[in-house]
């Protein structure tokens, strides 16, 4: 449920709150969010993220970032949902 709340928030809202974003922060999400605020799709604060204008675009991205089941399914050569482009 807490996942389901960070993707809808984010895809809905284009914000994800602080402790949203510190519940579900580990490495990698960190590394991914890190990369995605240098090329200017997210900004990360204080008070959690924002999805930027640009960002908009790569939205389903920015959620990805979040979906740990789809990402493990991912790095196993199986996928479940299509792929962005």
């Amino acid at each position: 449920m807490l996942y389901r709340r960070i993707i809808l928030d984010i895809a809905c809202k284009g914000e994800l709150s602080e402790v949203l974003l510190t519940a579900t922060m580990d490495e990698t999400t960190s590394m991914l969010l890190e990369q995605m605020e240098q090329e200017g799709l997210v900004k990360m604060h204080t008070k959690g993220m924002t999805v930027t204008p640009a960002g908009r675009a790569f939205i389903r991205n920015i959620c990805h970032v979040f979906d740990k089941r789809s990402r493990d399914e991912g790095t196993r050569g199986s996928r479940l949902f299509s792929k962005a482009i």
